[in-house]
């Protein structure tokens, strides 16, 4: 049978019955349910462990679901309802209270699409049940939960959203230095970061990171110049590659800001052809031209050329580490802002460092042999008293660089990351 023309009002009672069946094998090849029951109980689950981090229980422990990040022991509860129906409906029952809070979720019975989620500590939800005598259980009305407790739609909404991406694949909506920062912030604080804005409303963050008191925002920005970023927007949209004949050989080409990026993809490959033997001497003048200022022989590799915006000298920039941040945080007043207007009791400002800034400053996330961290900078940044948390990663790519973290808590700290393992650094 054809998945994109399936109708199940054509299909046969044992093809209904054989899809469903591969669609509960998929799931839980995905990991988003465990068993082999209807799914609701095991997405909402999953859910909970992505947003909130720790280790789901097994199925002897009957009173909660989850340990989250935080050590919180977690009872889930799900349901699903026809948004059409203004009746109260139930969810399932409690019959123990051997934890300390329970996260409600209310899903559409339509398309599975999240209506809210709430979570209530213990003693909230012990107030408001209703006990039967003749079940020895109390139940709760989706009624009674809806406007109590802590609201975690938006969360539980964008954890949703990225269980469309698998792993940390990038999203649709989303850059490469966006996806590279939720990636390093995961893996360096070993939370979940979802990709969030996309694109439907002014003010969104970029990532939700999953944090056991609540989302964190995180917005990245980066000290580019004007051309560079619509130059770097441009190749984003070629996917930084051209495809030239299969059995040609790879270049890497750098290319100056000032080019015309629709003139490079129509020219370039002809011209590459043209010239080859003289490739590994100076740039033809035919090239320079178009705007190529250095070309590379990918060895070993055939059938495409790659694109990167070419280099500044930053030697140029004399400033000192505090002076650039202090310049960047200044001209980046929006970003505080943002990650106000979302909330939280941490919000995290992420900044790329490109190669054309203070050569201190890139300097500052050098490591060699002999000093794996430089000395970490003597002052804290200067923020607004919103943000609580600062990332600093450099573009000048090479696997000693590191990570410079601000904490309003514990101030500067150097986190090592291997470069070379984030997707396409080609």
């Amino acid at each position: 049978m054809d998945p994109d023309s399936f109708d199940p009002a054509c299909a046969t009672v044992r093809q209904l019955l054989s899809t469903y069946s591969d669609v509960i094998a998929e799931l839980r090849r995905r990991e988003i349910v465990r068993t082999n029951d209807s799914p609701l109980g095991g997405l909402a689950e999953t859910l909970a462990q992505r947003a909130y981090g720790g280790t789901l229980a097994t199925n002897s422990a009957k009173s909660y679901d989850l340990i989250t990040g935080g050590g919180l022991r977690l009872q889930v509860k799900a349901r699903r309802v026809q948004r059409s129906d203004r009746r109260s409906q139930k969810f399932s029952a409690f019959r123990s209270w051997d934890f300390d809070a329970a996260l409600f979720l209310l899903f559409d019975a339509d398309d599975y699409s999240l209506v809210w989620a709430r979570e209530l500590t213990r003693d909230e939800t012990q107030e408001l049940v209703i006990y039967s005598t003749h079940t020895n259980s109390s139940t709760l009305t989706t009624r009674q939960v809806a406007g109590i407790g802590a609201d975690v739609s938006a969360l539980l909404a964008a954890t949703y959203d990225g269980l469309s991406v698998p792993g940390n694949a990038r999203s649709p909506h989303e850059d490469r230095a966006e996806h590279w920062a939720r990636i390093i912030v995961s893996k360096i604080t070993g939370a979940a970061v979802i990709h969030h804005d996309d694109g439907t409303s002014n003010g969104m963050p970029d990532a939700i990171i999953s944090r056991s008191h609540g989302p964190a925002p995180l917005e990245v920005v980066g000290d580019w110049d004007s051309e560079y970023e619509q130059q770097r927007g441009a190749f984003e949209r070629y996917g930084r590659r051209i495809e030239i004949a299969p059995d040609a050989p790879s270049w890497y080409v750098t290319v100056a800001h000032r080019a015309s990026v629709k003139s490079l993809v129509a020219k370039l490959p002809a011209l590459l052809r043209r010239h080859e033997g003289e490739l590994s001497e100076d740039v033809p003048d035919e090239l320079l031209r178009l705007g190529v200022e250095h070309v590379h022989r990918r060895e070993g590799r055939y059938g495409h050329v790659l694109l990167s915006p070419a280099g500044w000298n930053s030697w140029e920039d004399r400033r000192s580490f505090g002076e650039w941040l202090d310049s960047f945080i200044e001209s980046a007043a929006d970003v505080p802002a943002k990650l106000a207007a979302f909330g939280g009791d941490e919000q995290h400002m992420f900044i790329w460092l490109p190669s054309l800034r203070s050569w201190a400053a890139n300097e500052q996330l050098e490591g060699d042999e002999d000093h794996p961290f430089p000395q970490l900078p003597p002052e804290p940044p200067n923020l607004p008293a919103n943000v609580t948390d600062l990332w600093i990663a450099s573009t000048l790519v090479r696997p000693l660089k590191g990570v410079l973290r601000w904490n309003r808590l514990d101030g500067w700290s150097g986190e090592f990351f291997d470069f070379s393992t984030l997707p396409d650094t080609r």
